[in-house]
């Protein structure tokens, strides 16, 4: 196994079985002189129709940890430098992701805009909510904005949320 989680279920709300799938991967970082690059606050992807990097969890080398209170599961990645803890709480109705990134090799001169993302069969008409810094949450559409008009020129960057 790969220590990915593949569904999700709350027997709570009558254990629904919703498939779900966690991806890692990175863009390559816009970096073309004179004009605005990729960096710290500006996620620019090199190409704006770019398709990521996807980064794999290696089957066979995650580790399970299970108690009464909880179960964990550490999942390693074929690139070393993303760790992922995926805890399951007994009782609750959420799952907890924790995560480390980096450091984000850059000897190969190439810059990684890395992301996550999480793929469901939820219809959810474009509808999500972003966390906002673990005090709030905040309503996302995709490709839209509450207070203006949006009109886009960065196809892959107007839809990742920090």
């Amino acid at each position: 196994s790969t220590g990915v989680a593949r569904q999700l279920s709350n027997p709570q709300v009558g254990g629904q079985r919703l498939p779900i799938l966690q991806e890692w991967g990175y863009y390559k970082s816009y970096d073309k002189a004179g004009e605005q690059k990729s960096g710290a606050y500006i996620f620019r992807p090199k190409e704006s129709n770019e398709e990521p990097t996807m980064i794999s969890p290696m089957s066979g080398k995650s580790v399970v940890f299970h108690s009464d209170l909880v179960t964990e599961v550490h999942t390693v990645y074929e690139e070393h430098w993303i760790k992922q803890i995926t805890r399951v709480k007994s009782g609750e109705p959420y799952i907890e992701v924790e995560y480390t990134v980096g450091p984000v090799p850059i000897a190969d001169g190439i810059g990684k805009e890395v992301i996550t993302r999480f793929r469901t069969e939820i219809k959810n008409n474009g509808l999500f909510y972003t966390d906002s810094n673990g005090r709030d949450f905040m309503q996302r559409k995709r490709s839209y904005r509450p207070s203006w008009n949006l009109e886009e020129f960065e196809f892959v960057a107007g839809n990742y949320y920090p």
